[in-house]
């Protein structure tokens, strides 16, 4: 009588393990996709925005989001965060700019989308010193741009 109850219970440890390799899988199939995006490194769309219509919205936005990107200065896990999140509304504005002007100030602007880029995909995976360095490139930009104008 003592038979089935180890029965059942060499029938509840296998599917446990057949569970447990299905978990392994996974995780490795996970992996896997983790590495090849950080080899592809393309943004992910967390936010839609609307593209920006007039130079005077684009003007606010840029000004604006730039106002926030300078307070953040620890560069931890949380700012690093808001600034991926301030840099979908940033690269609207810029993206106005590269399209809508023309001579120095358009080149700025498109060298401005190359940077403000670096920045979202930096802050995006928490690299604080490359977005330091990418933030400090555009705050560069953004003076020459305003310059400019």
């Amino acid at each position: 009588m003592k038979k089935p109850p180890y029965l059942i219970l060499c029938l509840t440890l296998s599917i446990g393990f057949l569970g447990c390799q299905k978990d392994v899988e996974t995780v490795e199939e996970n992996s896997e996709i983790t590495l090849s995006h950080e080899q592809d490194e393309k943004p992910i769309q967390h936010l839609k925005l609307e593209d920006i219509a007039t130079e005077s919205s684009a003007v606010e936005v840029m000004q604006s989001t730039t106002e926030q990107l300078r307070a953040k200065t620890t560069l931890d896990a949380l700012e690093l965060h808001e600034i991926h999140m301030i840099t979908y509304s940033l690269e609207k504005a810029v993206a106005f700019f590269a399209e809508n002007l023309s001579g120095p100030r358009q080149v700025t602007a498109q060298e401005m989308a190359v940077v403000v880029e670096e920045v979202h995909l930096s802050s995006e995976n928490n690299r604080k010193d490359e977005t330091k360095a990418a933030l400090d490139q555009y705050f560069a930009l953004f003076e020459s741009f305003t310059k400019g104008s």
